[in-house]
């Protein structure tokens, strides 16, 4: 291809599991496998939103290299205020 399409990021839409399955490494291996696929594609960096409220979602991406990024303003569709955290793919 030409390329007109490629941008030098992915985002991660979402990412999730049931309470049992928390705390057991399977958010972990998602992640694993997003970031896999984000390589694949090229990505400099990955991108998402977690919702400000949710300390747990920032520490556990935050724990794998995530960082905030401060003064970007982002809501949900709901309106509810979110987060938006980055990460190196290099």
């Amino acid at each position: 291809g030409l390329g007109f399409l490629w941008r030098p990021w992915v985002e991660l839409v979402g990412i999730g599991t049931t309470a049992s399955a928390r705390r057991c490494g399977v958010g972990g291996q998602l992640l694993q496998a997003a970031t896999a696929t984000g390589r694949e594609w090229h990505a400099r960096e990955m991108r998402l939103h977690t919702a400000r409220g949710n300390e747990s979602g920032q520490a556990f991406f935050s724990a794998r290299g995530f960082r905030s990024l401060p003064g970007q303003a982002a809501f949900y569709p709901s309106g509810e205020p979110a987060l938006p955290m980055v990460r190196s793919l290099d």
